[in-house]
């Protein structure tokens, strides 16, 4: 693939997880990043109502997961990273720390309708 298709198959992959993610949080502000536009780094995508997260996204034909993760942890300042990747004919994944999901599995424990919230989309 060429450079210039490889950025293009990225800028979709990004506005595709806005998209899933304005679905998600549909009050919410969700925008991409502009990397080019500015001089300080900012993630792939933005959340408004989530200001903490740090959402870089990555469409590889085949992922290097760890290179992907340092990348998105020496960027995000005290944000949680979060890395969204899909390799060439496989389904999304999502990298996140191992301390990270147990918060989230924290809070989801504390809705009561929670799982079946997120679960449903």
């Amino acid at each position: 693939m060429t450079p210039i298709n490889s950025r293009t198959k990225g800028h979709d992959f990004e506005r595709w997880v806005a998209k899933w993610f304005r679905g998600l949080f549909p009050k919410a502000k969700v925008t991409r990043g502009q990397q080019a536009h500015s001089a300080e780094e900012v993630p792939d995508v933005l959340v408004s109502s989530r200001p903490w997260l740090w959402i870089e996204c990555k469409r590889p034909a085949r992922a290097a997961i760890y290179a992907y993760w340092e990348q998105a942890v020496e960027a995000c300042g005290s944000k949680i990273p979060i890395v969204v990747l899909r390799a060439n004919h496989k389904p999304p994944l999502v990298l996140l720390s191992l301390p990270h999901w147990g918060w989230i599995l924290k809070v989801l424990g504390r809705a009561k309708h929670a799982y079946h919230t997120i679960t449903e989309r």
